[in-house]
């Protein structure tokens, strides 16, 4: 069927608390519904008859694909969530401050109606819970004087993977990064530092998964 433009309705509501000198916090709200979403379906087998009308067109390699899969306007979602975003400074000197920085976002997809046709309860799964609904970046900066000493932690929340029939359940992880920086060259840092610091990889998916990437 002909493709047609998504719609969405968003809303969205937040606050701002102000206290202490050099701290900001803001919590805003939202919930986004998108009507008519386009989305790739599902792989299917084609039939001989298909195979046939492809390579009767001309369609490269018509005849011998097995499989298809197409965009789709029959999906509608739901979104609703929240991002926390929090800073400080506080200053130990004149030429000594740290930097404290928070970002945490929650977010929940949801399928709104019945799934169309070929997505199986466990491909809805995968849609709603395929993300890590959690996410959180947590770092600090100190500067004493052309020095900075930079840590962050960056954590992933729980999710799932389908493959085949069955789930690869991800657990929650968090990440590590640190960085050393020296500033007292006109125009120019200098900086050191590791993304990943821990090493901290997905789990291992076996050797067939390994030779396709």
């Amino acid at each position: 069927q002909s493709l047609i433009p998504e719609t969405s309705l968003n809303m969205s509501a937040g606050i701002v608390f102000t206290g202490l000198d050099g701290f900001l916090t803001t919590l805003d709200f939202y919930q986004i519904d998108v009507d008519d979403r386009l989305l790739l379906t599902p792989s299917r087998d084609t039939t001989p008859a298909e195979r046939a009308a492809l390579a009767a067109l001309g369609f490269p390699n018509g005849p011998d694909i097995e499989q298809v899969r197409y965009f789709q306007n029959e999906m509608d979602t739901r979104v609703r969530g929240f991002d926390l975003v929090s800073t400080y400074r506080h200053r130990w000197s004149s030429i000594a401050s740290t930097d404290f920085s928070l970002a945490v976002n929650y977010n929940e997809q949801h399928l709104r109606g019945s799934p169309p046709p070929g997505f199986s309860p466990a491909i809805v799964t995968e849609f709603e819970r395929g993300t890590p609904r959690w996410r959180g970046n947590f770092s600090t900066t100190t500067r004493i004087g052309d020095f900075a000493v930079m840590g962050r932690a960056i954590h992933y929340g729980a999710w799932r993977r389908l493959d085949g029939n069955s789930f690869l359940p991800r657990k929650e992880v968090t990440l590590f990064d640190a960085e050393l920086t020296y500033s007292g060259i006109r125009n120019v840092d200098l900086s050191i530092g590791a993304r990943n610091l821990f090493n901290i990889f997905p789990p291992d998916r076996g050797a067939a998964r390994a030779r396709t990437g």
